[in-house]
């Protein structure tokens, strides 16, 4: 189940992996936590079956939390070394 595909998104996926730290054979293993992906499933539910209010509260709602988790992932990008503490794009 964690064996990673190296398709179209993979690229991506391969380059953050070694931006954080895992070699290959850490992101094969690597087993995501069922709730990682809950935000998203939901949204896609809500984007099929909900209002257009209730979609736009569904974001309004977890704007702070998205942005706190941005900001996390860049203290963790200038922790180690891959990003500086001023504005502009990660290394």
């Amino acid at each position: 189940m964690g064996r990673v595909a190296r398709s179209v998104g993979a690229p991506a996926q391969f380059e953050v992996a070694a931006a954080v730290g895992m070699d290959d054979a850490q992101l094969q293993a690597y087993e995501p936590a069922p709730g990682a992906h809950a935000y998203t499933a939901f949204m896609a539910w809500l984007a099929l079956y909900g209002s257009e209010a209730e979609v736009a509260a569904g974001f309004l709602v977890n704007f702070a939390a998205w942005g706190a988790n941005c900001g996390r992932g860049r203290c963790a990008q200038c922790a180690r070394g891959r990003a500086s503490k001023v504005s502009g794009p990660i290394r």
